[in-house]
């Protein structure tokens, strides 16, 4: 037999052992079709981590989509990558790692948060020291009027109370909604408007969200403000199947979510499983033609 062929079939046996290593020491399953393993080397060892790539496109307009005007444009594709308990797992689709890192979890395997979810981990503790001091829609309008983003979270956080699963669309594409919600096998779009308490929302941005679902067809639509609303605007809601909280309601849902938390929320841990990354939170991360 060849020399070369020699080296392949020990390098096939060598691949084969250390998935089934992999399997033993976490269960069936696990790895994905595709996926390359190896052994934490130097710098790695000990580390339980991973870091995501998402794709972007080679040439991209400014919503992230393909730019037409070029011709063979393609979608170029990072690395991600898993380190975990002395074994390396790379692979190119967020997805599947994801998927990896779920199914690790769901295990009991600590697997470190990546980049992004570092981050929602640090927003979460912060905002639980922010949240004990919403007591009034002034101060929610306070905390939030100079970070939009944050205000949507923070309705997605009361939403979620109410038994929601949710995620909050990128800034920069939201497809006019803010956070889709879903429960009980149906699926919600709300519009967030941090909004000055003495002002009201009239009936262009109702119909703006009512579009927007003409897109989506999400069985249900909600538009949440700090202000108040128009007559126009709730006589169209009530009309469109909109439902309409203002600033009263939204703290009075506030107060229900947080319940009987404590003034100090900050000497309160925060669970680190809500800033885990879920197939639904990475899409928001891909370009807007590949979701």
């Amino acid at each position: 037999m060849a020399v070369a062929a020699v080296v392949a079939l020990a390098a096939l046996a060598a691949r084969i052992r250390l998935r089934a290593s992999f399997s033993a020491r976490f269960g069936r399953g696990v790895l994905r079709r595709g996926v390359r393993l190896s052994r934490q080397r130097g710098a790695e060892r000990g580390t339980n981590a991973f870091g995501l790539a998402f794709p972007v496109w080679q040439h991209a307009a400014r919503d992230g989509s393909a730019d037409r005007r070029y011709r063979g444009n393609s979608l170029l594709w990072g690395r991600c990558v898993l380190l975990v308990d002395g074994f390396a797992v790379s692979c190119r689709n967020p997805l599947v790692m994801i998927d990896m890192v779920s199914d690790l979890r769901a295990r009991g395997v600590d697997v470190g948060l990546c980049d992004i979810e570092l981050a929602r981990y640090r927003e979460l503790v912060d905002g639980a020291a922010r949240a004990a001091r919403l007591t009034s829609v002034a101060e929610i309008y306070r905390q939030f009027v100079s970070d939009p983003a944050r205000f949507e979270r923070f309705v997605a956080r009361v939403w979620e109370g109410l038994g929601y699963e949710t995620s909050v669309t990128p800034a920069t594409n939201d497809g006019g909604y803010d956070v889709v919600a879903r429960a009980a096998g149906r699926m919600q779009i709300v519009e967030c408007k941090c909004f000055e308490p003495s002002r009201s929302v009239g009936r262009p941005l109702i119909q703006k969200l009512v579009g927007a679902n003409e897109v989506v067809g999400a069985d249900e639509m909600a538009f949440v403000t700090t202000a108040g609303f128009s007559r126009a605007a709730l006589s169209y809601a009530r009309e469109s199947g909109v439902t309409c909280v203002d600033g009263t309601r939204l703290l009075e849902l506030w107060g229900r979510v947080r319940g009987g938390a404590p003034a100090d929320a900050r000497s309160q841990p925060v669970d680190v499983s809500r800033a885990w990354l879920t197939r639904e939170d990475a899409l928001a991360y891909f370009p807007p033609d590949v979701r």
